[in-house]
Parts: structure tokens; sequence; C-alpha cells
């Protein structure tokens, strides 16, 4: 994983070279019009995204679950934001030129938006579906199931206020972890069933 981690690291180098510093000559040019075309207004955030796919792999890869979930993640954040990218730069479609393209989703956020507003002829459900589908790849990514996220939220907090795991869970009314009864054996059960 090490190596796919340090492949991240270098691709996210030459597109922001690409991207943001406009490297010259015909790397620099295919991977501009590549990012651009397909990713549109978001393109510099691609080699941000980049560094973080690349510190999750190789900080600690065994929090990352198998590759199928990565990729099935990733792809649908991917999918969501690029979605309502284009929606909220007014939907542009192809026959308007590839410039009001790049200004928006690009042909990714295109593809995304297009199916749903075309499907349902309104914004009013395409918006919804796309944000679930952007909530169903953080998810994905980070591995966490839907029962866990006021946890997740709750770890958040406390750890963006610096406070102790037991200090937010005195102040809380929660007990902590010393505070917590033991569990009831199988055999505790059956006693108190007779």
């Amino acid at each position: 994983r090490d190596g796919v981690g340090l492949l991240f690291v270098g691709l996210a180098l030459i597109v922001s070279a690409s991207i943001w510093w406009d490297m010259p000559g015909p790397a620099g040019d295919t991977v501009r019009s590549v990012i651009a075309g397909s990713m549109g207004v978001v393109g510099w955030a691609v080699p941000p995204a980049m560094l973080v796919i690349a510190w999750r792999t190789l900080r600690r890869p065994e929090r990352n679950g198998p590759a199928g979930r990565q990729v099935v993640g990733w792809t649908a954040l991917t999918l969501g934001v690029m979605g309502l990218v284009h929606i909220a730069h007014g939907l542009p479609r192809p026959a308007g030129g590839s410039e009001e393209m790049r200004d928006a989703g690009g042909a990714v956020g295109y593809f995304t938006s297009a199916i749903l507003v075309d499907l349902f002829r309104t914004n009013y459900v395409a918006i919804p579906l796309l944000v679930l589908l952007t909530l169903f790849g953080l998810l994905v990514t980070t591995g966490t199931p839907v029962y866990a996220i006021p946890s997740r939220l709750t770890t958040l907090r406390d750890r963006l206020l610096r406070r102790p795991t037991e200090l937010a869970d005195e102040e809380s009314g929660r007990p902590g972890r010393k505070g917590r009864r033991p569990s009831r054996s199988t055999g505790d059960d059956e006693e108190s069933r007779k």
C-alpha cells in the first residue's frame, strides 16, 4: 500500500503543477485539458484530494478497509459533489460549448446531474439525491455506519475542543468507560429468569 500512497503523492504533484502553476509542455497541456474538461471548476481541488487519499493510505492503511470500499466511496463522493457543482452553475449543456462546461462541473458533473434532472424534471429531487450520494460516499470512505454518526460527531467535537474523552463524558452526563456497568453474563440471565 505504500506504493499506492506514493503514487497518489506523485500524481498530486503532477496535477498541481499543471492546474495551479500552468506547467508548460504537452504533458501539462494534456493534464490541464483532462482535469478541466472532466472536473470543471473543481479541478483545483484534485491535488489536495489526492494528497488526502495518499495520507490515508500511507498513515493507517488498515483503517481504510478493502481497496474496493475506497474506490466505491471516493467515486460516490466525487459524483455527488460534481453533480451539485454543475447544478449550482445553472446546469450547462454540451451544446452551450466546452467553456461553459469547464466553468461548471465538467463532463463528470454534467453526466451525474443531467441524468437526474432529465429523469425527474426538477432540481428539487436531483439535489437531495446528489446530497445523499455525497453523504454515502463520505460514509463508505470513512467506514462509518449510519448508526455510528452521532458518536463519531461527538468524538470529532471533543477532538476539536481538545477535551479528554472522560471529561467530555462527565460534562454530557453520559457514563465514561470507567463508569459503565459490566454486561451480564449468560449465567446471570438464566438465574434472573428462574
